[in-house]
């Protein structure tokens, strides 16, 4: 463990008990005009079971997000496809959204940069009935992804990258790589909101303009509006749609080397870049697919069970 994730640890102490404070806005004492990854991972990785806990508590919330995403799919007419969601947290939108659209849906993948999400995750997802070979969690960093260039029909976030301002068009670039079709950011929006929460947004370090951004950028926006579902008034959500031009893929998603995008192999407790000669851990039933778990492993396959 770094110096500086024990440091932040210790800064919460026994603050991370109280779910009305904002723990990005602890460890970095307000004053840090973008939050690092090591700020969000800490975040939501002492907040794992809370997202679960509120769905059990009451899923009717989760369901009508959900059905509001399917409600965008549906408009792309896509008869097959696979998804990937950003930032999937505990996995109910992803589950959910896996079961209600299981007659198009081919495959799909959630990614947290939180190992205790996606653990919570795999076991949410084993709650549902889904079948082992769909609906895969990998502990990853939104910025370096495990997968190929357009290699996911349709990339979607739902609240899953707003604490990253300041990284709008690294966050835009790494995502629209990965799309295929469709990239869907669903995320509060500085855009649309009022001056309150504009100014809450700001103190958050929030990502903003995320439409503008795209456009600078030269993607093809299709849509941008007010999602009309929103778990905190103050964080109004709105739906920004960029399309791509991608021509029909694979009905599985592989995961790759995120420093290369070279092909991994499954082993049995990790995955493993031959070319490259890196291995990635498997915790838990957990791939650890983040570039600062790679291990330089050259004898692997010379030495390990397949």
């Amino acid at each position: 463990m770094t110096e500086e994730i024990k440091e932040k640890l210790g800064r919460i102490g026994e603050l991370s008990s109280n779910k009305d404070i904002n723990i990005v806005d602890c460890l970095t004492d307000g004053r840090k005009k973008t939050t690092s990854a090591i700020d969000e991972m800490i975040s939501y990785d002492i907040r794992a079971g809370y997202d679960t806990k509120l769905y059990e508590d009451d899923p009717s919330f989760t369901e009508r997000v959900v059905e509001r995403i399917a409600s965008y799919i549906r408009e792309f007419n896509l008869s097959k496809y696979t998804v990937l969601e950003c930032g999937s947290g505990e996995g109910a939108k992803l589950v959910t959204l896996t079961n209600l659209l299981s007659d198009e849906i081919t495959d799909s993948v959630g990614i947290d940069i939180s190992w205790s999400r996606c653990k919570m995750a795999q076991i949410f997802k084993q709650k549902h009935a889904l079948s082992p070979d769909i609906c895969r969690f990998y502990k990853a960093d939104i910025f370096s992804l495990p997968f190929a260039d357009n290699s996911i029909d349709i990339v979607y976030t739902m609240q899953g990258i707003y604490g990253l301002g300041g990284h709008e068009r690294e966050l835009l670039s790494e995502l629209y790589r990965v799309a295929n079709k469709y990239l869907v950011l669903i995320e509060p929006s500085f855009e649309l909101s009022d001056e309150n929460s504009r100014l809450r947004m700001t103190r958050l370090n929030y990502i903003m303009n995320l439409r503008l951004t795209a456009i600078a950028m030269g993607f093809n926006v299709i849509k941008h509006e007010l999602f009309g579902v929103d778990i905190k008034p103050e964080n109004p959500a709105a739906v920004l749609i960029i399309q791509k031009s991608g021509d029909s893929i694979s009905q599985k998603i592989t995961a790759c080397d995120p420093l290369s995008h070279h092909p991994l192999s499954l082993l049995s407790d990790c995955m493993y870049n031959d070319s490259g000669k890196l291995a990635y851990p498997i915790l838990g039933g957990i791939p650890c697919l983040t570039p600062d778990n790679a291990i330089v492993a050259a004898k692997l396959m010379d030495t390990c069970e397949v």
